[in-house]
């Protein structure tokens, strides 16, 4: 059962925190223009939807911890898939102590802010391909036919919605002379 109260407390936890996104970060913390013709070209649109599915997920965690808790089901006394299935070495499922995952999350904040320091120079495009690649492996995925497309494809479709459909500026940093 500690596992499903976890999982309850976590899931009140992001419901509280997309509210106080949705009621006082954003509209503190984003500018947007009253005359915006497209919804989504403004600024606090996809801050919004981001906040709206964490809500989604916050509320679904929570149903789902409230539902075990009163049919006193827990999630950890389900029956376990074969030791060799949940092994390291094969599909890179582990579990870690508070030690190790507060470890990855630090790890986590410093490649975000050297992201946001490396953007300027290194620009969008290379700096958000570095940031895929490094998150992705924090993450335990080795597989290059799988991190390549991801860390490839994303930066440059939105590099490419923001230049051409939102008409929005982006850093270039290093290939700033070559596509400009």
């Amino acid at each position: 059962m500690n596992s499903v109260r976890s999982d309850l407390l976590f899931g009140l936890v992001i419901i509280t925190a997309t509210v106080l996104m949705a009621t006082v970060v954003i509209p503190l913390g984003v500018d947007s223009p009253g005359n915006v013709d497209i919804l989504a070209l403004s600024p606090s649109f996809w801050p919004y939807i981001i906040t709206s599915m964490m809500a989604l997920i916050g509320v679904i965690m929570t149903l789902r911890a409230g539902l075990l808790l009163r049919t006193g089901t827990d999630v950890a006394a389900t029956p376990h898939v074969e030791e060799a299935e949940t092994d390291p070495d094969t599909d890179g499922s582990r579990d870690y102590s508070f030690a190790q995952a507060s470890r990855r999350v630090a790890m986590c904040l410093v490649i975000l802010f050297a992201y946001y320091l490396a953007l300027e120079p290194l620009g969008f495009v290379a700096g958000s391909v570095l940031v895929i690649v490094a998150l992705t492996l924090l993450t335990g995925e080795r597989r290059a036919h799988v991190i390549a497309p991801v860390a490839l494809l994303a930066p440059i479709l939105l590099y490419l919605f923001f230049t051409h459909v939102a008409v929005v500026r982006i850093p270039l940093g290093l290939f700033e002379e070559w596509i400009t």
